[in-house]
Order: structure tokens, then sequence, then C-alpha cells
């Protein structure tokens, strides 16, 4: 009986493992370079290049770089007046050697991008906070919600320094913000399915 018990034990010890290794594989941790604008109007995908974070006062802040390769039938309908919500979601986790890791807080950071005929200005929303900022070119709206510096993340308390913890982040354009004419048709084409591989970094 113990040795068909500890047979079970390595069998499900090793199925974690390889669970974990197949999971990891599917994420991305290296930092690198964002492409360029340029590249940004010939290729239709999301990417996060960089993640980093560190304390301010009682807060983990975090910066983050994102690639927004728009697909022109995207970028049409954002110069024709749809609005596009952005969205990052981001988890804090506890490694755990024995279990799989735990997962103490998430986050979603959403961005809505919308051209204003009237004005002529690229008008980005912060979602969560209401900001409204302007912008003359629908180019610099998007790097204005590529490059994030200081966002607020996790209150420090509830870090214990005696443990290791890392953060997982991937972007993604939200169909289900779309004008309910366009939603369902959206659904459909994979030119609006545009989201990232998750990234992860140390905390």
């Amino acid at each position: 009986m113990r040795r068909f018990a500890v047979k079970n034990y390595l069998s499900v010890l090793v199925a974690v493992m390889l669970m974990s290794a197949a999971g990891a594989a599917a994420v991305r941790t290296a930092q690198g370079r964002c492409p360029t604008l340029g590249d940004a109007r010939q290729q239709k995908y999301f990417e996060v290049c960089a993640a980093s974070t560190h304390v301010s006062g009682a807060v983990y802040m975090m910066d983050v770089r994102v690639f927004y390769g728009l697909s022109k039938t995207v970028s049409d309908a954002l110069d024709s007046g749809v609005p596009i919500t952005f969205a990052l979601q981001i988890e804090i986790n506890r490694q755990r050697k024995w279990m799989w890791d735990e997962t103490i807080a998430t986050l979603t950071q959403r961005f809505r991008i919308q051209y204003h005929a009237l004005t002529q200005k690229y008008i980005v929303i912060n979602l969560n906070s209401n900001a409204h900022t302007s912008y003359p070119t629908r180019s610099l709206a998007i790097s204005a919600i590529s490059h994030l510096r200081h966002l607020p993340l996790i209150d420090t308390k509830l870090i214990d320094r005696g443990q290791s913890y890392y953060g997982r982040l991937r972007s993604r354009l939200v169909v289900s913000d779309l004008p309910s004419s366009l939603r369902l048709w959206a659904y459909l084409s994979s030119e609006w399915r545009l989201k990232s591989e998750w990234y992860q970094w140390e905390l």
C-alpha cells in the first residue's frame, strides 16, 4: 500500500512539473525593444516588450512598454470615430514549491481611444481614473498608451519579503466594448482578435 501511495504521489508531482513547464513555455520573460511605429502600420499583433516594478511610498508601481500593431480594419474604424478599448490584464503571483502558484492580486487597466471629427483630435480616456487627454494624430494616441510609467500595482503590506513573487501581464483589444452594430462581426473576424502573449517578470 505504501509503495502504491508513493508511486501515485510521484506521478502527480511529475504531472504538476510538466504542467508548470508547459505554462512557462507560453510566457515571455525577456525584455526587448518594441517595434517601431513604421512596423505598427504593417503588422497586426500586440506584444508586451518590457515590464518592471519599483516601490514608491507604500505601493509597488509598474512601468510597461507595449507594442500595438493594429490591423487595417481596426485603424480604419478608429479613424472613422469608432471607440476602441484596450486592456492590460495584470496578475501578481506568489511562488510555491510543491503547489500551484497562488494569484494574490489581479488588475485590469483599460484605455479607450476615440476620434472626434469636430475637433480632429484623438481622445485617450483612462477608464480606471476617467482622465482625458487629446492628441493630434492616431500614432501619438497609441504611443500614449504604449509607454506607461508609475502605474499603481499593489500595496507593499500585501507582499511578504520572505517569499518570491512575479507579475504576469498581457494586452488585448476589448471586442465586447465595441458598438453593438459592429460587435458580432468583430467576434468572427481575425482582424479584431488582437492580444499579446503573457509577459512575466520578477516583482
